[in-house]
This record gives C-alpha cells, sequence and structure tokens, in this order.
C-alpha cells in the first residue's frame, strides 16, 4: 500500500482517514517509509512551537519531522487551527492526515486525495464535498496555478486497517456515478417519516414556541432552550418538580453557592437524580471521584495548553501509584470498560469501552493521551456543563460576573466583548496576562480599533501567537 502511495502522491497530500486513532495509527506507519527533513527553517520554527505550547513528546512532531501532519475534532482548537496553516504556509510538509474536520476549516492547496476510509463517506454529500477539496479553484486559476488540476487526483484503496470492518471501497467509489436525490427530513413536512424521534422533535417544537404558563412549564421550555432534553428523560414528571423545588431552594438560600460552580451544579440537578439522567458523561458527576476532579480541571481553566498537559501527566503518575489505572478518554479512544471488581487478577467490567488502561502505555503515549484529555474535557465543559450554567443564569442563581467568567473564561468588560465577536480564549488569556487587553478598544459604533503599542507588542510575538492574533484581528 505505501508503495504505491508513494508513487502516486504529489507534492501536498490529503489521506482521508476517519477514525482519530486510526489517523494516528496510519501516520506512524507512514511516516516510517519517509525520510527525516534537515534544513528547513520554517519546519524547524513550526516544530519549536508546538514542543513549547504542547510537549516535546507529541506524536505530531515526530511526524512534522518527515513532513507529515495529522489533524482531528479530540485535538485542541487552537492546534488544530495551527497545523491547517502550517500545511498552507509550510511546502515541506507535503503531507496531511484528517477525517471530515477538513470540510470545517480552511481552503487547503491539496493536489491529490488518498481515501481510506468508507466510513461517513456516504452521507450527506461528504464525499463529494471531500474530492471538492482536491484543487480549489485559487489554486487552479491563480498566479502559479494550472488547468491540468481541474482533474482531482484521487486514490480508493481497499485496506482493513484503517477502513472500518465490512468497508466497501467499490461501492463508495460507484455511488460517485448514481444520481443524487434529496432525503427529506423534515419533520414537519408530510413527506418525512413519523419515526419516534420526528415525534418527540414536533412535540418539543410545540413546547418550545407556545408561551409557557407555569412554573413546570416554564422549566420544560429552558430545557429545551439550552439543551438540557438530550441530558435527562424531561418527560418525567417527578423530575421536573424535584429540580424546580431546587431552583427555588437555591434562590430562597437554602441551597447556597459557596464560589465552586462545580459543586453547585452538582447539587441543584445531579444529587440523587443519577436516574433521570440519560446522558453518560453528565451522569459520571454522580461520582465523587469524577466530581473533585472537574473541580480541579475547572479551576485550572485559565492554564496555558502546556500547564493543562504538564498536570494531567502529574495525574496520571498519581493514578498510577495508587493503583487507579483507569481513566475515562470518550468512546473515540477507549478502549476497555470500567472495571468494577477483581477476581483472579482479572477485571470485572461493565458499560462502554470509554477507559483506557495507563499502566500498559508508554510515556509517549501519555503524553498524547493527556492532549486528547485536556481537550476532550474542555469540550465537555464548554458544550454540556455550559448548558446548566445558562439555566441557572436564567433563574439568577448566579452573577453575570459568575456566568462570564464560567462562559468566556473572564469578567473583564473587554474581553467578554471580543469574546462574543469570536475571539478565542487563548488570544484572551494572553491579552490579559500580557496587561494589553486595554490596548484593544471600541468606537462609539462598536468597531475595533488598536493602539500603536498594540501593533508593536503583536510584532514581538512567535509565529504560534502572532498567527492567532492575526486571524482573531
Amino acid at each position: 500500500m505505501f508503495s504505491y502511495i508513494l508513487r502516486s502522491k504529489k507534492e501536498k497530500s490529503y489521506f482521508y482517514v476517519n477514525s482519530p486513532v486510526k489517523i494516528e495509527k496510519f501516520s506512524i506507519n507512514f511516516i516510517k517509509h519517509l525520510e527525516v527533513i534537515s534544513g528547513d527553517k520554517d519546519l524547524d520554527s513550526l516544530i519549536q512551537c508546538i514542543e513549547h505550547y504542547v510537549h516535546k513528546e507529541f506524536l505530531v512532531i515526530e511526524c512534522l519531522r518527515r513532513g507529515v501532519v495529522y489533524v482531528h475534532g479530540k485535538l485542541p482548537e487552537q492546534i488544530k487551527e495551527y497545523l491547517f496553516y502550517s500545511f498552507s504556509k509550510i511546502k515541506s510538509i507535503h503531507s496531511i492526515v484528517a477525517n471530515t474536520v477538513i470540510l470545517e476549516g480552511m481552503n487547503l492547496p491539496i493536489d491529490s486525495l488518498f481515501i481510506l476510509s468508507s466510513r461517513m463517506l456516504n452521507r450527506n454529500g461528504n464525499l463529494v464535498n471531500l474530492i471538492g477539496r482536491v484543487n480549489r479553484l485559487d489554486y487552479i486559476f491563480g498566479s502559479t496555478g494550472s488547468l491540468d488540476k481541474l482533474i482531482p487526483n484521487v486514490h480508493f484503496i481497499n485496506n482493513d486497517l484503517y477502513d472500518r470492518v465490512g468497508g466497501n471501497m467499490k461501492n463508495l467509489c460507484s455511488s460517485l456515478s448514481k444520481k443524487c436525490t434529496d432525503e427529506v427530513k423534515n419533520p414537519v413536512l408530510p413527506v418525512s417519516s413519523p419515526t419516534e424521534a420526528n415525534k418527540l422533535l414536533l412535540k418539543n417544537e410545540e413546547i418550545f414556541f407556545f408561551t409557557p404558563v407555569d412554573d413546570i412549564s416554564i422549566l420544560r421550555h429552558k430545557f429545551l432552550e439550552f439543551g438540557l432534553d438530550v441530558v435527562y428523560d424531561s418527560s418525567e414528571k417527578i423530575l421536573m418538580e424535584c429540580l424546580l423545588r431546587r431552583i427555588l431552594d437555591a434562590k430562597s438560600g437554602k441551597i447556597v453557592f459557596n464560589g465552586c460552580i462545580i459543586q453547585f451544579i452538582y447539587d441543584l440537578f445531579i444529587s440523587n437524580l443519577d436516574r433521570f439522567i440519560i446522558d453518560d458523561e453528565v451522569g459520571r458527576l454522580k461520582n465523587a471521584a469524577s466530581l473533585n476532579y472537574y473541580k480541579r480541571f475547572y479551576s485550572d481553566r485559565m492554564k496555558s495548553l502546556r500547564e493543562k498537559i504538564d498536570i494531567q501527566l502529574r495525574l496520571f503518575d498519581r493514578y498510577l501509584k495508587s493503583n487507579r489505572q483507569f481513566i475515562y478518554i470518550g468512546k473515540e479512544y477507549g478502549e476497555v470498560s470500567y472495571p468494577v471488581g477483581k477476581s483472579n487478577r482479572s477485571f470485572y467490567k461493565v458499560g462502554k469501552p470509554v477507559y483506557i488502561d495507563l499502566s500498559k502505555k508508554s510515556d509517549k503515549e501519555k503524553v498524547n493521551i493527556a492532549v486528547v484529555k485536556v481537550s476532550l474535557e474542555g469540550d465537555f465543559l464548554k458544550y454540556k456543563i455550559s448548558m446548566f450554567v445558562r439555566l441557572m443564569f436564567s433563574y439568577e442563581l448566579i452573577t453575570e460576573d459568575v456566568y462570564n467568567d464560567f462562559i468566556y473564561g473572564t469578567s473583564n468588560e473587554v474581553a467578554v466583548r471580543l469574546a462574543r465577536m469570536g475571539v478565542n480564549g487563548m488570544v484572551l488569556e494572553k491579552l490579559i496576562s500580557d496587561k494589553k487587553i486595554d490596548c484593544v478598544k471600541f468606537d462609539k459604533f462598536g468597531n475595533l480599533y488598536f493602539t500603536d503599542s498594540f501593533k508593536k507588542y503583536t510584532e514581538g510575538l512567535d509565529d504560534f501567537l502572532k498567527f492567532h492574533m492575526e486571524k482573531m484581528f
């Protein structure tokens, strides 16, 4: 397979693999067939940045030394964006390995595509969109373009290592010659199939768009507004009554916010309610160890990515010393179910395989697990725990400063305005820590402008920070 790839690849190749684990596995196997690149200052500078902001043992670095970069949704957002940018900018990075995350990013100078996985490509036009990423028009008709690039260079590679079980590249190829038809999935249209999911969606839509008339219907309405209907079985009247009672107790001071928002969420929404929780990730908060972990993780949220990774690595060492080798890592990286007992040196395990055994991982593997873990738990706070925070704020159970601190990472007025405009947390943290946030101004019309000292400040930043600053501003 790799001999064919090396014969067929061009200057900038994209290798499609669906699973993050298999993306990394392919990248490791691919670079075994490539020489180390030396004497490229841009590539060396990139590697130094990744070593500084992530970790010197991060697997991407080993791949970069041979001109390969991999990207998937479980990497920290700021690293993922910078790697996309670097692939476009640095000529010696000749290959990118990724899944459909590439469809969401910037246009890349791809001139050949290798499809090694059929998963996720036979739906929503993903295959056509993927092929459309090869030789974008600006790379055909631009100053260095060529009309030869009008015909995309696409390779379908049958394999058992990186495709799903039962994957069939032949069927995937033949789907390109079939007529595309729209599948009507809008549940409000009469031609849409009356599935249970559609019936529930219509019922929720009815609740959402009708004005609530009592406290329970107001709470149900807020559940739908903030997405909590997928966390609980909210059809249970006893659940809604219990939550409403707790919310009223919090408003009257019977349940007290002691400054720890994770504990407050537990007291209001998790304690003794686990039988109603249908989201496995949120359900883990019923365990004291998980609750304490997220308290600590949240308290460290303003630390740099590198600091967060180092904290995870120290935690891993502590876990292993106390015989707690199994850690939660999610379904994408999970290898085993959680052990609930032990007999004759073997574990009894229950549940889904969303854990890994740290005792079986090398130090280098632990670094990459830590990178994924930081991203995974950051997303958990951002997308799931934030739903509870929004609900609490809507009931005035927390102040605006507490709300902003959780949602935007700061209560600084200028930083909050920037965050609402889409400026990412890492840039805000840097501006605040370097005392440069006051160099960013808004005029009376709400337009951004900068002081002269801000321009000088950004000129002195390294390539990683400069990229993010220029992207945001």
